[in-house]
């Protein structure tokens, strides 16, 4: 099982298979050895990454409004910049 879990406010854990830790390195993920997961930072981007390489993974069933909050603010920090 693969899942997806969210720390606010920037990091997302992601949960696999020993036998899948190659796909979540070259997706850029980072072990976190306390809590035996692959870190990424919390971005739209990052998400489509992974479950592209992940096709099976779990998201949190409040995942999707959480992903459209935090690209209204990436488009608001682009206008003011």
């Amino acid at each position: 099982m693969v899942r997806l879990e969210l720390e606010l406010p920037n990091t997302l854990h992601l949960h696999c298979p020993y036998m899948r830790r190659q796909t979540a390195k070259t997706a850029g993920g980072k072990w976190n050895q306390s809590k035996k997961t692959w870190d990424f930072p919390f971005d739209p981007t990052v998400v489509e990454v992974l479950v592209g390489a992940f096709p099976d993974i779990e998201l949190p069933s409040d995942f999707a409004e959480k992903i459209s909050k935090r690209r209204e603010d990436a488009e608001i920090t682009e206008k003011l910049k």
